[in-house]
């Protein structure tokens, strides 16, 4: 498994997550063929001390091991 590229931070209310994500770190990633960049918010096995995030945001590094299609998107 890759080391994970941490982007940002979360916070979780009643109705949703709220995030912080760290804009020179966000310029910093290459986008994908769509010039999408793919994140994924998590949650943590702590809250951060300092901060309290509950939450933390991540490049999405997972590829599908399965052989689909290349027109397949879904």
């Amino acid at each position: 498994m890759a080391d994970k590229t941490f982007v940002g931070k979360g916070w979780a209310f009643k109705y949703g997550v709220s995030i912080s994500v760290n804009l020179e770190e966000l310029n910093n990633l290459t986008p994908n063929q769509y010039g999408d960049v793919k994140l994924v918010v998590k949650e943590r096995k702590e809250p951060d001390a300092k901060s309290k995030a509950t939450h933390y945001v991540a490049v999405d590094d997972f590829v599908p091991t399965s052989k689909r299609k290349e027109e397949d998107p879904f």
